[in-house]
Order: C-alpha cells, then structure tokens, then sequence
C-alpha cells in the first residue's frame, strides 16, 4: 500500500497528469478505490453532507474528520490526501487525512463525515462515495493556502479522554487586510418551532411559507457566554470574565465555575430551550472543531 502512494507522489510531482481548471483551483487528484483501482482525476470536487461543526463554520464548505471526542474542520481546497486506515469509531471507516491549515501541514485519523469525489477523468465523470475510498492524493495547492497565518491561543479545553485542545482565534492576511475569526462559541440549541396560525388569504400563505423556511434554515444557535443555574436563581456569564469551568462527576451539568476575579461557585448548567449548552466550536492550531458537552471535562481561560 505505501509503495502504491509513494508511486502515485511521484506521478504528480513528475506532472505526468493533465491539469484543467477545477471548482476552486487548478487541482489534479488520483484515486485508488477498495478494488485497487486507479483513476487520474480533472477538476476534483467534493460534495459534502453532515457534521454538527458544518452548521456554524461557512456551512458544508469544510470537511470534517471526526475523532473519538471531538470533529475537526478544515477547508476542501485545503485537502492534500485521505488514506483508508482500517475500521473506526462505531465500525465506520477511518481515515488518515493530511491537510493545510494556517500554512502548515497537518495529519489526523478518524471517521469522515459521508463525501462524495467528483470529476473528469479519462473514462467519463467519477462519482466515488468516501465508504469505496481507499486513497486519495490531491496535487496543484494554491501558494496562498501554504502561507503562514497568526493563532492567539486564549486558553485550552481538556477533554474526558485526556485531550488538550488550544483554542484561540485565527488571524487571516489578505494584502494589506487582516481579519481575524472565530472565537470560543457555546452552542447554544435551536429555535422553537412557532405554532401555525389560520391563514386568510393566499398572501398570508406566502408570507408563511416564506417565515418557516427561514425558521428550518436557522437551526443552530450560538453563544459567548455561558448560562446557569446558581440555587434558585439562573446566571449568565460571557467566556471573556470566566477564568475555569469544570465538569463535575458522571453528570455534565454539575460545573464549577470560576470568575477572573478567583471567586467559584457551583452550578447546574441551565436545560432551557434557550440557554441550553450543547456542545463548544472555536479554533485550534488543528483546525476548527466542534465538541459536544459530554465529552468536555474542563475548560481554561487565559
């Protein structure tokens, strides 16, 4: 198998493989499926289903590898190959997948998110679902994906498997442009669904049909703070004054938070609709991530 990819590096190093303009970049890749067959692709496309950090980074552009306690996200144009690896999480396929990410490359194992390969090749158009993938190399990555980006950590999440995940935000150069992106974000829940009323008129079904689509494109709410439950009375804190939360016992409601000022309390995270706390999405040195709450043990501010 290592000496099949090793070939397949050279073959694109050598540019023995045509390049035409792909969706996002001049991109060539080359596919090996579960029956060992080898296919030079044009203009490689990925389409994408699933995954809950999907809903909040720009969604269904990023594809996520998802590990035993948390989904990293990364750019498709980021991608630089996927190898099968044997049976993962649940039995479901696992992956070793190399990518870019703020100019550096990087590699992680686990489950894909269900993708589907397309492009042009030799014999036709492809279509390859990630569950007959075997290999996958990918040539042609844009100089702008390898520079070099800044990371402010703003502290680290410990999960219950023993995990340290930075998180931070991510400073993007465009010229004489910097953005910069994403902070911690507690995902919060979704929104209630309001109940139908009579309508009167073919205008009013108009405008309702319009109202619930919206309704069922938002389904994610999120959040930089955290809400809880202090006795009887319920709290609201944001992530900026919060210096520790800490996940107590076999229960992940039961926290212990601690302000910037040192003083801590008990709390029961709050179970509403509305304040809800899900899970967490941010920024690490790895990539974008999602985690949801059972799988947190603490979290650190700086």
């Amino acid at each position: 198998m290592k000496k099949l990819f090793s070939l397949l590096s050279i073959l694109l190093l050598l540019g023995l493989f045509p390049t035409i303009y792909g969706q996002e970049n001049y991109r060539t890749a080359v596919i090996v499926d579960q029956s060992g067959t080898l296919t030079e692709l044009e203009t490689l496309s990925i389409a994408l289903s699933g995954g809950l950090g999907n809903k909040y980074f720009e969604p269904y552009t990023k594809l996520a590898v998802i590990t035993e306690t948390f989904e990293v996200l990364f750019p498709v144009s980021n991608l630089i190959s996927i190898e099968y690896i044997g049976d993962g999480i649940k039995n479901k396929r696992k992956f070793e997948v190399s990518y870019y990410w703020m100019g550096e490359e990087k590699l992680i194992s686990g489950n894909l998110v269900d993708i589907t390969l397309k492009g042009k090749s030799d014999f036709g158009s492809l279509s390859l679902s990630s569950n007959e993938l075997k290999q996958l190399r990918v040539s042609q990555i844009p100089d702008e994906i390898k520079q070099k980006e800044e990371f402010h950590s703003d502290g680290y999440i410990t999960l219950r498997d023993g995990t340290k995940l930075e998180f931070g935000v991510r400073t993007i150069k465009h010229s004489s442009s910097r953005q910069t992106k994403y902070a911690l974000q507690r995902h919060v829940g979704y929104p209630a669904r309001h109940k139908r009323e009579f309508l009167q008129s073919a205008e009013d079904e108009r405008k309702e049909r319009i109202r619930y689509e919206w309704i069922n494109t938002v389904d994610n709410l999120y959040d930089e703070g955290i809400a809880f439950n202090r006795g009887e009375s319920q709290a609201y804190v944001k992530f900026k004054d919060v210096r520790s939360i800490e996940f107590e016992g076999e229960n992940d409601r039961d926290i212990l938070i601690t302000v910037k000022n040192g003083k801590s309390t008990k709390a029961q995270i709050n179970a509403s609709r509305e304040r809800d706390f899900h899970g967490l999405v941010g920024v690490s040195e790895i990539g974008e991530f999602y985690i949801e709450r059972k799988n947190i043990r603490n979290i650190y501010f700086n």
